[in-house]
């Protein structure tokens, strides 16, 4: 409830609200401001692409697509990019049908590096669905369900690890003429670090 704007809350003592909760007026009010918000990036030509995250209990159905695709047209003329948090949309009989998709409404993958074995966890996917590629680091701690988020993504790469990714971004740079890398270690100064590091491997002018 608190994610909304205050005065387009629903009167209700429910503590979530959710899209089936919400009329349609309110809901394309919601995406006016979200988007109007974003105005100022992209006229200074700073805003790449819009990362959806979709959440563990948002799995591979026929609903669920049709979402994303509704997502991607109100999100025009900006860019969106979709990240999955439910294993079944990469699973092993449904990837080919999953990059299928994506491909077929060129909508970018968010290829990701996260720990494995939790409710969360999606396997790194090294594919390219559009010619924009993206690639997010969220490390391997062992606390990956902590609710600390410095415990979360405190994890700092060694260079080993990263130069096991360096042909896999090159192979994405092969597909899509533009590939973007996300450090989500927010740790410290790790994200910088491992950028520096991964750049370096790349040969990646950063200046």
């Amino acid at each position: 409830m608190s994610a909304l704007y205050k005065d387009l809350r629903p009167e209700t003592d429910a503590t979530n609200v959710y899209l089936k909760d919400l009329q349609e007026p309110v809901v394309d009010q919601v995406w006016e401001r979200f988007l109007g918000a974003l105005e100022p990036l992209a006229a200074g030509g700073r805003l790449g692409c819009l990362l959806f995250q979709f959440p563990p209990w948002f799995g591979i159905a026929r609903r669920n697509k049709h979402y994303i695709l509704e997502c991607k047209r109100r999100c025009e003329p900006y860019r969106m990019c979709v990240e999955f948090r439910n294993a079944s949309w990469l699973a092993e009989e449904n990837r080919a049908e999953t990059i299928d998709f994506l491909i077929s409404y060129a909508v970018p993958y968010t290829v990701v590096d996260m720990p494995q074995g939790y409710r969360s966890s999606v396997p790194p996917v090294g594919e390219a669905t559009a010619d924009l590629s993206v690639v997010r680091f969220h490390g391997h701690s062992d606390k990956w369900q902590s609710k600390d988020i410095y415990e979360r993504f405190g994890y700092l790469y060694d260079e080993g690890e990263l130069r096991e990714w360096t042909p896999k971004v090159e192979q994405l740079a092969e597909k899509a003429s533009e590939v973007h890398v996300l450090m989500n270690n927010c740790y410290r100064d790790y994200a910088q670090r491992n950028a520096r590091q991964l750049a370096d491997l790349l040969e990646v002018d950063g200046s």
